[in-house]
Formats: C-alpha cells, structure tokens, sequence
C-alpha cells in the first residue's frame, strides 16, 4: 500500500500467516518546511541585464539555489542577472533546497526575451536659416514602436514627433541622437551627424561711371567652409549675368540702378546684397557764335547743361591749329577766311566728359572802292557810283554819308551840292556774309561856285 502523509504519522504493518502474525512500526516524518518558491522576471528585452528575483517560502535561510537559465547558463545566486543576446522563449527553471530537511522543490517559468528596436533617420544637410525634416525609418521585429525621443545635438533642441522639422540656430555639425521604444517597453537609440552648412556672406564693390563707359562689377564674398561656384548678378536695369565673380555692364541711361547679387556656395546655400550703381550724365555741350568776318573778335557763347552736377570746365580748340581756350564764353580773331571746325570739350564735377563740334565759316570783308565826279559847280548833279567786291559774295548794303549831312542807301547815288566848298565822301558797305567795310574819302569833292553873269 501506498500513504500521503500530510503531518508525521506512526504506521504499523501486521503480516499473518495462519494462525501466526507478527507486527512491525515505523514512523514518518513529514517536514512541513517544503520550499514553495516564486519567481519573477523583468526587463525582458535583448542584450538587457535582466533580473531574475526569487522567494523560497521558507522559514529557514539554509537554502540552496540552482537556476538553469535555459541558454546553457545557470546560476546559485538567489537573484541573479542575466543578458541573453538573441531574442527569443527561453525555457528557466529553478531548484530551490532546504537544507535543513534536503526538501527541494522545482519550478519552470518561460522568459519571452525581445528584440530590442532598430532605430535609423534620414536628414538632409541643410543650409543655416533652413528647416531639417527628420524622417524615422526605425523598425521593429516585436511589436510596434510606441515612442520616440529626439536630441539635436544642440543642448536645445528635443521632440517626441516621429518626423519633426527643426531649425538650428548656428551653423556647423550637429550630433543628433533618435531613441525608440517598442510596446514591449525595449529600446535603441542611434547617433548621427546632421550639417547645417553656412551662408556664403554676399558683398561686392563697384565702379562709378559715366553715361556710355561700363560699371565694373567685383564679389568680394566669402565663406568660411567651402567654395563659392556661382555668381548672379541682377543689373536692376531688366539685364542679368550668371556666373563670374567680375564682369562688366554698360547703362543705357543715367541715374541709380539696385544692383542684387545672388552667390551659392558648393553646398546649395545662397547670400545675396544689394547695392546702388550709379551712372553719372554727360554734360550736354552746345555753343554759339557771333561776327565771323575776318578780323572781328569772333565771341563764343556756351549754352551747354548737365542734368545733375555741374560742369567744371571747357576746353576750346578753334581749328585753326592755334587757337585754344579754358573757360566758358571765349572770343577769337582768326588770321584767315575760311571754314573752321571748332570744338568743345565739358568735364563734369565727376570727371565725366563729352565734346561737340560745329563749323563755323569766318568771311573775308568787302573790297571798298568807289567812282564819283570830283568837280562840279553848285547845284550841278553829281553821280557816285558803288564798285566794291566781296570775294564769292555780293553787297547788299550801302550807307553814304555825302559829307554835307546827307546820306544814302542805295548803290549808286544822285546828288548836288547847295555851297561851293572840298566835301569828304564815307560808304559803309555790308556783304551778303554780314561783313562790314567803311572807306573815307577826304576830299574828294570839289565843288565850285558859279559865275556871276553880268554886264554894262
């Protein structure tokens, strides 16, 4: 027969045979000191340290421990840790001995280990001043990923969105760490360098010029990190250039054009600046003329203007091989008719310059000569005749002055003489040029009295 004892029970055995019996005693013990033991598990993720904790249920810390940590591992420790590196259902047991009575008893408990999370992100190297779009591409072989936490690597910057935007307030590199957490609470975080790269810093330096010379254009940008690879250049006139560093451009008018440069570095970023060019006008240069005869003082009148600023000289060349002037309103005597192409040069307070030409013909004066009747009587008629010449022109103005305080106007002249007496004769003759000749004649008429009739 068999027998359970809960307590310490005496049991007695007859044995007959017959008539004959015979008995025998025996006691059994039962320890009520059994262990009872109880375990618990946590941090149950790959490559965890994870902690194994065990009560006995006894009374007694004479104990003995055994865990077989179902990877061929096993340990005497009451609590142990333990890193499994694969994920996986790990099959554990643990013996628990009391070593006051040698009663044991064993458990078996099932630890689900986890594979922990693979954390990866996209970013893309941006320019200071841009967004960085942070894109996860994490995964999970357990579970889904419940939790992410960003650090920009700026002593600033963290989120929990999945896919965050961030703007980085200085330029350089930036060390930026993704942490993830699946549902079953295991985590990895993984560490990459995002670059903000810098702004090329846009400058450049420009010539002034004048109205039809060119505006040369110069960058002197910069950047710290990197090349500068393009240049455009907008004229603020509707013309643009790409690609130089220096070029040149010419204004169809006066006045301040924006000037905008746009550089981009090899990198993407851009600067750009705007400054004034400035095109400074032409003084616009036109004279005048008077007495073109040869031999007058030939007086030049300046009329010229500039639309802004003022013209701070002149400079006259009379085109006969000699004659030049420095100031605004000469005069001069040429040596010899002729036509004469006479020149005039403006410089502006800017230094800008412009010249005009003009012709001017200087004519020869009138030959004066004249015929007249040097005697006559008292009342006699007298004709005087014009016979000046002009070379390759013509009279066309008589002025007699008959000497007796008459005058004249036409080119032969009639006339009588009231008083006997010497008369001087002047004609002032002017030609088809303008040119004006006066001759005197002393004493050229005599005019005698008459006779006086008489008889006896």
């Amino acid at each position: 027969p068999t027998a359970i004892p809960n307590i310490t029970t005496l049991f007695t055995a007859i044995i007959s045979v017959g008539n004959c019996q015979n008995s025998d005693t025996v006691r059994v013990i039962v320890n009520q000191e059994v262990p009872n033991p109880f375990v618990s598990v946590s941090n149950q993720c790959e490559e965890d340290t994870i902690q194994f904790l065990a009560t006995s249920g006894l009374n007694t810390n004479n104990i003995s421990w055994f865990w077989d940590l179902g990877n061929g591992n096993n340990s005497n420790l009451q609590n142990p840790t333990h890193q499994y590196p694969i994920a996986g259902n790990y099959l554990i047991s643990l013996l628990v001995t009391n070593l006051d009575n040698a009663c044991e008893t064993k458990i078996y408990e099932t630890v689900d280990v986890y594979a922990k999370p693979t954390a990866d992100f996209l970013a893309d190297d941006v320019c200071f001043g841009e967004l960085t779009s942070y894109n996860d591409i994490s995964t999970s072989a357990d579970g889904n990923l419940m939790q992410w936490m960003w650090d920009f690597g700026d002593a600033a910057g963290l989120s929990a969105q999945q896919n965050p935007f961030y703007k980085y307030v200085t330029q350089g590199t930036y060390a930026v760490t993704l942490n993830v957490i699946s549902d079953y609470g295991c985590e990895h975080e993984i560490t990459k360098n995002v670059i903000v790269n810098e702004l090329p810093i846009a400058d450049f330096l420009i010539t002034e010029a004048c109205l039809n010379d060119f505006n040369l254009f110069q960058s002197t940008s910069t950047i710290g990190m990197g090349n500068i690879t393009n240049w455009y250049w907008t004229f603020g006139d509707g013309t643009t250039f790409v690609g130089d560093r220096e070029t040149d451009h010419t204004y169809q008018t006066e006045g301040s054009f924006d000037v905008s440069l746009v550089v981009t570095s090899d990198k993407g970023c851009e600067g750009s600046i705007t400054k004034q060019a400035v095109v400074y006008p032409l003084p616009n240069p036109s004279f005048t003329s008077e007495y073109i005869c040869i031999g007058d003082n030939t007086a030049f009148y300046d009329n010229s203007n500039i639309t802004s600023g003022n013209i701070i000289a002149w400079n006259w060349n009379f085109g006969d091989g000699l004659g030049v002037a420095n100031y605004n309103n000469p005069s001069y005597t040429y040596q010899n008719v002729g036509t004469y192409t006479v020149s005039l040069t403006l410089l502006s307070d800017k230094l800008c310059e412009s010249t005009i030409t003009n012709n001017i013909t200087i004519s020869p004066l009138p030959n004066v000569d004249i015929y007249a009747m040097e005697k006559v009587c008292v009342g006699e008629e007298i004709k005087l005749i014009d016979l000046s010449l002009v070379e390759n022109g013509y009279i066309t103005d008589w002025n007699w002055n008959l000497g007796d305080g008459n005058s004249a106007n036409s080119q032969e002249v009639y006339h009588s003489y009231n008083s006997a007496g010497v008369y001087s004769v002047s004609l002032d003759v002017t030609s088809n040029f303008g040119c004006t000749k006066s001759r005197i004649y002393i004493n050229m008429i005599n005019v005698y009295s008459n006779p006086i009739a008489d008889f006896m």
